[in-house]
């Protein structure tokens, strides 16, 4: 509870003076309070783990699914005139799990210039479904969880001697 207070007391004092409060180095400011508070932490598995979760979370998985979601829901615009360059399956999938058909639709009925883009047409049939963000929730949510067993695979080896697949 100590580590997880300290963190978001430093995410949230840094937005009180208007920082961005995540990232890696609100975890590193957290890991230095922490430890200075209490230097033996440092050989504590506990410490060890929730710190490199906590890490794992902000720098890796956080990032990867903003760039997942960017993917899906690509439009034509000046900062982004093309099309990202990634594996037609990859796209389709982020297609699916992030591309709103409906608010383009509304978007070029108000736009001067009008223009169609190919899209999945499973975005389309999830979104009518309204089942579109439960499912991207939970991909997002196993992607996450994904990496981070990967992230402390070694971890886990070093200290339980075992590895956990149902983990």
């Amino acid at each position: 509870v100590t580590r997880a207070a300290i963190m978001l007391t430093i995410v949230l004092g840094g937005r009180l003076i208007f920082r961005d409060g995540g990232g890696a180095n609100s975890v590193a400011a957290s890991a230095m309070v922490l430890l200075v508070r209490n230097p033996s932490d440092l050989y504590n598995p506990a410490f060890q783990l929730s710190l490199l979760t906590v890490f794992v979370i902000v720098a890796v998985t956080v990032p990867l699914y903003v760039r997942l979601r960017a993917i899906g829901r690509w439009k034509l615009s000046p900062a982004t005139p093309y099309p990202p360059s990634v594996h037609p399956a990859l796209r389709l999938i982020c297609e699916t799990l992030f591309w709103d058909e409906m608010s383009f639709r509304r978007e070029m009925r108000q736009s001067p210039i009008r223009y169609r883009l190919e899209k999945s047409r499973a975005a389309t049939i999830l979104s009518r479904l309204r089942i579109q963000r439960a499912i991207a929730s939970v991909v997002g949510s196993m992607l996450a969880a994904g990496i981070i067993q990967l992230a402390m695979l070694p971890l886990m080896i070093g200290y339980f001697h075992r590895v956990s697949f149902i983990a």
